[in-house]
């Protein structure tokens, strides 16, 4: 995206970027309307929940940490806990089913990116587009067995139904 082709400078740019994000992007980061309360409602109903991210462990667990959410979680999941470090979301959802014994059909991922959505797919998962994060969900370009919930609330119906 810079244009630059100097291995030594995109090393550093890069290096540049994690520290920025793990100290402002961290301090940054809250959680959108909701999801505070959907957390605690799955967590009273006794859900497991796990986060499967791209995002590095050490900003994603800071995050975590930070919005009072370590609790509600029992484990977090991203590509470079493995060495070497995972490919792509869809791995990492085949191993977190592996290690936590999960069978895919007793599960349901919830991203905002069509990435995520392939990655459950990829794993037998059905999968819920949450609309209000970073992603860009057209409905009409989405598969037609992916659900889609437009607020934290309407996730929270969908899943208790």
């Amino acid at each position: 995206m810079t244009g630059e082709t100097d291995g030594a400078r995109l090393a550093q740019l890069n290096e540049d970027f994690k520290a920025a994000y793990d100290g402002d992007g961290v301090n940054a980061t809250a959680a959108y309307a909701g999801v505070d309360a959907l957390l605690e409602k799955l967590v009273a109903r006794q859900q497991r929940l796990f986060v499967a991210t791209n995002k590095r462990f050490a900003p994603t667990r800071a995050i975590v940490e930070r919005l009072h959410w370590s609790a509600h979680f029992s484990s977090l999941y991203a590509l470079d806990i493995y060495q070497p470090r995972l490919p792509d979301k869809g791995t990492l959802l085949a191993r977190l089913l592996m290690e936590q014994n999960l069978s895919p059909a007793a599960c349901i991922y919830i991203g905002d990116k069509h990435e995520d959505g392939h990655a459950a797919d990829s794993n037998d998962i059905a999968f819920v587009a949450a609309h209000w994060g970073y992603g860009d969900f057209v409905s009409s370009d989405c598969p037609s067995h992916w659900r889609h919930a437009a607020t934290p609330a309407e996730l929270l119906e969908l899943l208790i139904a």
